[in-house]
């Protein structure tokens, strides 16, 4: 959940209703979060990569800056603390909450709940060739990140306070030694909700092995789903450990196919959030694709 100074108030809303209202450029952004990129070797403190990323070794603390870009590009970013002036992100924490956001809210500062948060990426490759993701990330062969250089970029960034880590690659469950790195990092930061996205392709036991030490966040991709993949999801939740996400990436032109497979999971499957999500532009990463106003009244009606 987000909080949002407004012009009546403090008021609660989810990312999305953000993401879809709010031009951030020029706003004081609090660069509280870490971005570590094991196969790259680079650290950032946004995902939308502002200010650009330096070498994990050259590495210093995150900063507020003010924010050059329009829009946010994850949910990740949109939950830092920012507001139109710096005063405005110091009023939210001395005011109490009163409802949700509502369209004719003007806002002045958001910030979230959730502390210190880490994405970390593993190697960007990944055995999916969605025609919305990277291209560089579409080649899954040669050598992986070890084990040790994985570990080595935690430890060298030292991030501290952390209570969420999502991690993502590419595809982190190709790696052979995922889980161990998993299990390692339960191990260095025991307080934090440690959660992996993944495409689901592995295998039931797999994914159930690893939902004993993370969340999972089930990347759903319409052009590459087929009846035997939303059969071994459902076998996956019909028992799951820890909590999950399954969210489906919205390409308009399979809606028909996105409209089934999320009234299969939804509310079906006790500890799993079932969830559409809007892809970006893949031209202009700061910018959502061109949806139309009935394609975004899907998206909402799907959350």
């Amino acid at each position: 959940m987000l909080k949002v100074l407004t012009d009546h108030g403090l008021k609660s809303c989810d990312d999305q209703t953000i993401k879809n209202r709010t031009n951030f450029k020029g706003w004081h952004c609090k660069q509280t979060n870490y971005i570590i990129d094991a196969g790259w070797w680079e650290v950032g403190t946004a995902v939308c990569r502002t200010p650009y990323p330096v070498s994990i070794d050259d590495y210093t603390e995150p900063k507020t800056i003010v924010c050059p870009n329009e829009n946010c590009f994850c949910g990740t970013d949109i939950a830092m603390p920012k507001g139109r002036t710096e005063d405005h992100l110091l009023m939210i924490d001395n005011m109490r909450l009163k409802g949700k956001l509502e369209p004719h809210d003007k806002i002045y500062a958001v910030t979230s709940d959730v502390g210190v948060a880490v994405d970390y990426y593993t190697d960007r490759k990944c055995n999916f060739s969605c025609t919305y993701c990277d291209p560089l990330s579409h080649n899954y062969k040669g050598t992986w990140t070890s084990l040790e250089r994985m570990q080595e970029a935690w430890t060298k960034v030292n991030p501290l306070n952390v209570e969420k880590i999502t991690i993502s690659g590419g595809e982190p469950t190709l790696i052979p030694h995922y889980i161990d790195f998993v299990k390692w990092l339960k191990e260095k930061v025991p307080e934090a909700t440690i959660w992996t996205l993944t495409n689901g392709t592995k295998q039931v036991s797999y994914l159930k092995e690893l939902n004993k030490l993370s969340l999972i966040n089930f990347s759903i991709h319409p052009e590459f789903i087929n009846d035997r993949y939303i059969n071994k999801l459902e076998r996956f939740c019909e028992e799951v450990n820890l909590p999950c996400k399954i969210k489906i990436m919205y390409l308009p032109k399979y809606e028909e196919l996105i409209s089934k497979v999320y009234a299969r999971f939804k509310g079906k499957f006790k500890n799993v959030h079932t969830l559409t999500a809007p892809l970006w532009d893949k031209e202009n990463e700061m910018n959502l694709m061109n949806y139309t106003p009935k394609q975004f009244e899907f998206v909402h009606a799907t959350q």
